[in-house]
């Protein structure tokens, strides 16, 4: 059994804002683990959104069988790729070394 290496390239949220002023939105740092079949895993810190934002449903002033909604919540302004090395004792001969991980949620 050979043991190897596994490149992994992730996305990561960079900054995060509120889309209202009157909002509280935060920065939170989490940690997120990334798992393979075979790798150990690894802790990859990163942030989240917290806070209050403005919501609303009401009825229309204009047209009263509608509603009008406004959601405005936290977001991140951005993200950044990241490359991430795992360790894989248990990597098959000839296995990819480079994946691209889709989604972290």
């Amino acid at each position: 059994m050979s043991t190897g290496w596994l490149q992994v390239l992730i996305a990561v949220a960079v900054g995060l804002w509120a889309v209202a002023g009157a909002d509280e939105c935060s920065v939170t740092p989490v940690i997120h683990v990334l798992q393979y079949p075979g790798c150990v895993p690894k802790p990859i810190p990163s942030f989240a959104c917290t806070g209050r934002c403005t919501s609303y449903l009401q009825v229309s002033g204009s047209k009263i069988w509608q509603m009008e909604r406004s959601c405005m919540c936290c977001q991140e302004s951005g993200e950044r790729e990241a490359s991430v090395t795992l360790f894989c004792p248990k990597a098959k001969p000839g296995e990819r070394k480079f994946r691209k991980a889709s989604n972290l949620c």
